[in-house]
């Protein structure tokens, strides 16, 4: 074989392991996008701290939630807010196959006084729901109550519980009277609290999963697998949603967090995000009682870096 001939042949050969090494990395590259983002083609939940913020850019939002597969909104009550403004958004929610859920709660719910504050609630929300149009109707009931805030936690544990646990058996009965179904946002960690009230005596997860039925799992971490990460923190969870009948959301943090960078995805971003959210999928992807994840919260998810 002459020189010249030698040398095109190595020169073809080479030039077609090129070709197959740049086709590989396309792949590679194509099947990593698709890892990091499919799970925002998945449905999701998220909650509005701040109705004012979404009445003020209410397209620029709804437009992010439908681009984010946002099926369900936990919307704060403002009760200084006008009811107009609260109709208009659930509407263009609702014409975007939206579910906004009204959402209250705080730590005084779960004292002395708490009574008297989730009356009011309830009351706002009777109120706005015979005053609204179909359209314009909330469509369920979210309580972030957190007892673990209130001083009497530490002071008397199971007197503390007991008034939480009078206070979701009240918002039971009231969001079946209102037709709409309720959910609670709970630590990973009360499935380690073990209560003895009026009501018997167990692990505080575990009771009310099986009264509640929705319950959102704030699994504050940001990476799916290992001992210490998101997968892991609901299993025990996700087993009391298969006995009790019950449905798990999984909520994950994007905002800045005091108790350390391993809390959320504020400093990781979107992408990094969605690749340990599709994970989460995939670990439960067919499961019973898996009901998807939540985002927390939508100013601070806006906010976050897409890289």
């Amino acid at each position: 074989m002459r020189n010249g001939d030698l040398f095109m042949n190595r020169l073809k050969r080479f030039i077609g392991i090129l070709l197959t090494l740049v086709l590989l990395i396309q792949v590679s590259l194509i099947a990593g996008d698709n890892e990091n983002t499919q799970a925002a083609n998945r449905d999701s939940a998220t909650w509005v701290w701040h109705a004012q913020d979404i009445m003020k850019n209410t397209n620029q939002i709804i437009d992010f939630l439908v681009k984010n597969n946002v099926k369900d909104i936990y919307l704060q009550v403002d009760y200084e807010l006008d009811l107009n403004s609260y109709k208009s958004i659930i509407e263009k929610a609702f014409a975007n196959n939206i579910n906004v859920h009204a959402l209250e709660g705080s730590p005084e719910w779960v004292t002395d006084q708490g009574i008297d504050m989730q009356q009011k609630f309830f009351k706002w929300v009777t109120d706005y729901q015979n005053e609204a149009s179909y359209n314009q109707q909330f469509r369920g009931i979210h309580l972030d109550v957190e007892p673990y805030l209130s001083e009497q936690y530490h002071s008397n544990i199971n007197k503390n519980i007991q008034y939480y646990q009078d206070c979701l058996a009240n918002a039971l009965s009231q969001s079946e009277n209102l037709g709409l179904s309720l959910s609670v946002s709970i630590p990973f960690w009360f499935d380690e609290v073990a209560y003895s009230t009026e009501y018997g005596e167990g692990v505080l997860a575990e009771w009310i999963i099986s009264h509640v039925k929705n319950v959102v799992i704030m699994a504050y971490r940001d990476t799916a697998l290992g001992d210490t990460g998101i997968i892991s923190l609901v299993s025990a969870e996700m087993e009391w949603a298969k006995k009790y009948g019950a449905v798990i959301i999984v909520g994950v943090e994007t905002q800045r967090s005091d108790e350390g960078n391993n809390i959320g995805f504020y400093e990781e971003g979107q992408r990094q995000m969605n690749k340990e959210l599709n994970r989460i999928y995939k670990s439960y992807d067919g499961t019973t009682g898996f009901g998807g994840v939540a985002i927390h919260h939508l100013t601070s998810w806006m906010k976050l870096k897409k890289a």
